[in-house]
């Protein structure tokens, strides 16, 4: 081979060897272009997630304000002196935080309490015990009646309805009390007395009834529980009894909330329960803190806060609902953002499952139906109700039967 041969052949070979080189150096390039693309996308991406959850996190601080400040001016009877209290809210809150540590046998909806409240017992049987019971708790109970003859009613800074309270089931005994207390009153045909109690311990029950789901069904139990021994003290009552009381009865609906009044309380609760770590740092400052955090492994955690726009967006739908199929389809996309690894009872806070609306439609019938009966029919019954002479019926969700005597 000749030295022109095999330096041609050398020169090949480096022509090649650098032409992969070449391609080598290409694909390289290519792969970082595309490396530093993903990395750009994955932080523009991340970025835009803390952005908006930033930008909602300050929409949550506006939210919060405007929940404090909401004030619901009570109606009055015309002529009816002034209101005793200026915000029952504060009064309540303030009355059911000094409440007995022990407030058995009033707690629990079922036993001895509810046989003699249906008249399933007569009170002969009353033990002394349970007499002892209701005059030790009577003064405190007393004084939570009082609380309703208020001017307005709004969320009080001790039981704000993201805070950890039992003061639900501190209201719930209440009127378990009062409905025993009133079945005696009848009894000792203290008509008048029986009458002042009822009204005034449903009135107190109603007035929190808008600030969170847990209060409206509180307000609903109180309600329903006096409802049967209250329209028998209404039967028993004389003219002048009835003009006297009348008027508050009317209104007792216009003191229950309404179900977008409920659901803003609880988007704003279930934000700070869910999401306020996705808050900005200045946000968190101004928010109240979270009482009870979801606690997440860091995969599932960043991907919560992956979601917030978009549960932000469907709870926003299901507040603004008005009508069985506005209210359907904003609930599926309520769940349709809630990751399958969260338990859906953290996610709903249970208004789904528990038929909330059906709930709060049964205690307006019920409400109207004691407005009938305080205007002598003039006001009519409810169309889901069913009535004869001398009874009303009404059906809960659950199927199960509140008769009313029909006041004569």
């Amino acid at each position: 081979m000749t030295c022109e041969n095999v330096g041609a052949r050398s020169r090949a070979i480096r022509a090649r060897t650098s032409g992969v080189e070449l391609h080598r150096m290409r694909v390289r390039k290519g792969l970082l272009a595309v490396v530093g693309l993903v990395v750009l996308l994955v932080v523009g991406f991340f970025a835009a997630t803390i952005h908006r959850n930033h930008q909602l996190g300050q929409r949550l601080v506006d939210d919060v304000a405007a929940l404090r400040a909401r004030k619901h001016v009570l109606l009055r009877p015309e002529g009816a002196p002034p209101p005793a209290v200026e915000n029952g809210s504060v009064c309540l809150a303030s009355t059911l935080g000094v409440a007995p540590s022990d407030l058995s046998p009033f707690s629990n909806r079922s036993g001895d309490v509810k046989e003699f409240v249906d008249g399933k017992k007569p009170l002969t049987e009353l033990s002394q015990d349970l007499r002892d019971r209701l005059d030790t708790l009577r003064p405190w109970v007393v004084a939570v009646r009082a609380c309703g003859d208020a001017a307005t009613v709004g969320i009080a800074q001790n039981a704000e309805p993201w805070s950890v309270n039992v003061s639900a089931l501190k209201l719930s005994s209440a009127g378990r009390h009062t409905a025993l207390d009133v079945r005696i009153m009848l009894h000792d045909q203290r008509v008048g007395e029986a009458l002042e109690a009822c009204t005034a311990t449903m009135e107190v029950a109603l007035n929190g009834s808008r600030e969170s789901m847990m209060n409206a069904m509180t307000a609903s139990a109180v309600v329903k529980t006096l409802a049967g021994v209250c329209t028998e003290a209404w039967s028993l009552a004389d003219g002048p009894m009835r003009k006297h009381f009348g008027g508050r009865w009317v209104l007792l609906g216009t003191r229950f909330g309404s179900e977008r009044e409920v659901f803003e309380s609880e988007r704003v609760t279930m934000s700070l329960m869910l999401f306020l770590p996705y808050a900005s740092e200045d946000a968190r400052a101004k928010l109240p803190a979270n009482p009870m955090p979801v606690e997440l492994p860091p995969v599932q955690r960043l991907y919560l806060g992956r979601v917030w726009s978009n549960w932000d967006a469907a709870m926003r739908k299901v507040v603004e609902a008005n009508d069985d199929a506005s209210r359907a389809a904003a609930k599926q996309a309520l769940r349709d953002t809630r990751p399958w690894w969260l338990p859906a009872e953290a996610w709903l806070l249970d208004f789904d499952s528990s038929q909330f609306h059906e709930r709060m439609e049964f205690q307006r019938a019920l409400l109207n139906t004691l407005a009938s009966f305080a205007t002598n029919g003039s006001t009519p019954l409810p169309s889901s109700v069913t009535s004869d002479e001398t009874t009303v019926t009404l059906t809960d969700v659950d199927g199960a039967k509140l008769v009313l005597t029909r006041p004569r």
